[in-house]
């Protein structure tokens, strides 16, 4: 059974884009009635103003400076169990499924 839905935004430098994509997702989200959706954006060695932005519509931020786009889901995914507390099921092969897309 799914409990709820984690998304994950790796940034460098998105402020111009990032309302968009925030904005679809957000539409998005609204679909899945009945199932939190946890929408985080990692920074990732970003010199512009992605957090702010990121905070702004509404996702949870985390800031990294790795300038690696693995290091960045991996922070994501950790945020996202975070928040989800300790009774979240994990294994060695989690997550299951992943899909990753990039907004257009």
């Amino acid at each position: 059974m799914i409990r709820f839905v984690g998304v994950i935004v790796p940034t460098h430098d998105e402020e111009e884009l990032l309302p968009w994509c925030l904005a679809r997702l957000r539409r998005v989200a609204r679909a899945l009635t009945g199932l939190p959706v946890h929408l985080v954006v990692v920074a990732d060695a970003c010199r512009d103003q992605t957090a702010r932005v990121a905070l702004r519509g509404g996702a949870g931020v985390v800031l990294i400076g790795a300038g690696n786009v693995g290091a960045a889901r991996a922070a994501g995914i950790r945020e996202v169990l975070r928040r989800t507390g300790p009774s979240t099921p994990t294994t060695s092969g989690w997550p299951p499924r992943t899909r990753t897309r990039a907004c257009p």
